[in-house]
């Protein structure tokens, strides 16, 4: 067991150790695909470490984790809207990007609380191609979250959701098909860390299935937690089809909380 200084000190040889204390700082050094910011924190000898490549950031710190000339990927922050709304007004991700590229076009959207990786379209083109693959719902879609009590193993929520008149989203007969499939990371006392991966992509439809089978979000007001502070939900990996190059594009965000 090393200290991860010591680790990066032996990989990166030809960099000073200011210099590997500002990668630390920064968020650069991932340990097995977390983020660590601790130069003494220890580490195995058998554990991963990878240098992410150095960031772009624009306003409201949306992250871009990839650019071309058709598409571009971000890691948005929670608390920003994806898209406006008829009702708001504020700051979007879709309006940050409309003033750094000629022309942006939304192909999916987070909701305003969560965190994680999102692709826009540049090109109407490339807007078709990816709006085709959610429609066959082919794109690859994983989040990870914290939810309340002991949910074990893995398993499958299968339900019909419907938003009603106040924007609440629940199961209801009428509603639209909705399949979410689950995988617990770890427990930790009365909270399990899970990982999700999208069948489809409702409004709603991790929170809403969390609530209907008991296991509400951690910090999940609206869906039935009582506590405060950030919802602890991101979508952490984002898969598809390049849609002018047909190329397999897979994109990574680590959660910035601790699962």
């Amino acid at each position: 067991m090393s200290t991860l200084l010591d680790r990066l000190i032996l990989e990166y040889p030809d960099s000073s150790r200011s210099t590997l204390r500002k990668w630390l700082k920064g968020g650069r050094i991932l340990v097995n695909g977390k983020k660590v910011h601790e130069p003494h924190a220890c580490v195995d000898a058998e554990a991963k470490i990878t240098l992410r490549e150095k960031q772009k950031f624009l306003e409201l710190d949306i992250e871009v984790l990839y650019e071309d000339r058709d598409i571009v990927v971000v890691g948005k922050p929670e608390g920003v809207l994806s898209v406006a709304t008829a009702f708001q007004s504020e700051e979007t991700v879709h309006g940050v990007l409309k003033r750094h590229y000629p022309r942006a076009f939304p192909v999916h959207r987070l909701d305003r609380e969560t965190s994680g990786v999102m692709v826009m379209a540049l090109t109407e083109e490339a807007s078709k191609g990816l709006k085709e693959q959610f429609h066959a719902h082919s794109i690859e879609r994983k989040y990870v979250a914290i939810v309340r009590g002991q949910l074990e193993g893995t398993g499958t929520w299968e339900c019909r959701l419907l938003e009603d008149q106040n924007y609440f989203v629940r199961p209801h007969p009428k509603g639209a098909l909705a399949i979410t499939h689950y995988r617990t990371l770890n427990t930790r006392g009365r909270t399990t860390a899970v990982e999700f991966t999208l069948q489809t992509g409702k409004k709603n439809q991790i929170r809403a299935q969390a609530l209907a089978a008991g296991f509400p979000i951690m910090g999940d007001q609206k869906y039935g937690d009582t506590a405060s502070g950030r919802l602890h939900l991101h979508a952490t990996d984002l898969a598809f089809n390049h849609p002018i190059t047909g190329k397999k594009m897979s994109f990574t965000l680590p959660p910035p909380f601790e699962l």
